[in-house]
C-alpha cells in the first residue's frame, strides 16, 4: 500500500470502531490489528485515543507474511494520466482569467474534467469582469471528490476565504491529501 493507502485504512479503522461501544470490543479488534500490523494497529490506537489499550491476542496459528503484491495498490496500478480524472479549482472573486482559461484547457486536452469550486455557485466574477460558471459551492464538493485540486485565488480573495470555515477545510484536506501522497 502507499501512504495515503495506508492512512486511509487507518482512518478507516478508527471510524468504524470509534462507533463500537463496548471498550473491550475495541481493545480486542486492536488487539488483532497488533498481530496483523503494528504500524496499522498503533496509527488506530492514536486515533481512538487508545494507545497501549490493545489486548494482547494470541492467533491460533502465526502469521504469514507474504510478499508485497503491487495489484492490492490502487495507487500504484494507477494509469500515470489525468485522464479520465476530475481536477477541481477552487476560485474566488477577480480569480484570474487567462491562468484559470489556459488551466481549463490544459486539463481538457489532457481528457480530464474541471471543475470550479466557490463559496457560492452564482455571482462570482474573474480578473476581467465576466462571470465565472462555478459547478460547486464548497459544502457539496469537498477536495477528496476530486482527483487534483488547484486553488486559482487573487490574494484579497484568499483573506476572505480565510475566514470561511468551509474554505480552510477543503484546503486542508487538500494538502493533507497530497501531503500524504507525496
Amino acid at each position: 500500500m502507499t501512504e495515503i493507502e495506508k492512512l486511509h485504512i487507518m482512518n478507516s479503522f478508527a471510524f468504524e470502531l470509534g462507533k463500537v461501544q463496548t471498550i473491550a470490543i475495541r481493545t480486542r479488534m486492536l488487539g488483532h490489528l497488533q498481530v496483523i500490523d503494528h504500524e496499522l494497529s498503533n496509527g488506530v490506537e492514536q486515533r481512538l485515543g487508545m494507545a497501549g489499550q490493545a489486548d494482547i491476542i494470541k492467533p491460533a496459528r502465526a502469521p504469514v507474511d507474504l510478499p508485497a503484491s503491487p495489484t492490492l495498490s490502487l495507487v500504484k496500478k494507477a494509469p500515470k494520466t489525468i485522464e479520465g480524472r476530475k481536477v477541481g479549482v477552487l476560485v474566488g472573486e477577480g480569480s484570474d482569467a487567462a491562468l484559470l482559461a489556459a488551466l481549463k484547457k490544459a486539463v481538457e486536452a489532457a481528457g480530464a474534467a474541471c471543475e470550479l469550486v466557490a463559496t457560492r455557485v452564482a455571482g462570482l466574477k474573474d480578473s476581467g469582469g465576466a462571470e465565472l460558471a462555478v459547478d460547486h459551492s464548497l459544502g457539496g464538493a469537498p477536495s477528496v471528490v476530486f482527483d487534483a485540486v488547484v486553488i486559482l485565488v487573487p490574494e484579497d480573495a484568499a483573506k476572505a476565504l480565510e475566514a470561511d470555515h468551509r474554505a480552510v477545510g477543503w484546503v486542508s484536506d487538500a494538502f493533507n491529501h497530497c501531503k500524504a501522497i507525496g
